[in-house]
């Protein structure tokens, strides 16, 4: 049996977290392999989403991580990265405040 293990998303993780959307999250969906779990969190006003390179939302998520503002945890099977849930507070995912239809209590924590 392989070690199971969920950690928090932190910078002290990073390298892991990029291996795992740069190499296997999307091995076999490309088309969806440069959000990095940007999406909401990018100014889609500013700039239409599909426009965006996929380098862009990799360096975009990497500050807002080393930041704090881009939360989650990270799944690992032994040393190996399986898996992923973005989660954190409402107030943390920029995009959520701009819809009236999403609004909720603003200490909930969400996920996707």
């Amino acid at each position: 049996m392989t070690d199971a293990a969920v950690r928090e998303l932190t910078p002290d993780i990073l390298d892991e977290w990029l291996h795992f959307f740069d190499r296997v999250a999307f091995a076999e969906n490309p088309d969806w392999a440069g959000c990095y779990c940007y999406f909401h969190h990018a100014e889609h006003a500013a700039r239409d989403w599909d426009a965006r390179p996929a380098a862009e939302n990799r360096a975009a998520s990497c500050s807002l991580i080393a930041a704090g503002r881009l939360k989650g945890h990270h799944a690992f099977a032994g040393q190996r990265p399986v898996g992923w849930v973005h989660a954190a507070p409402r107030l943390l995912i920029s995009n959520l405040q701009l819809d009236a239809s999403l609004a909720v209590d603003d200490a909930d924590q969400v996920g996707s």
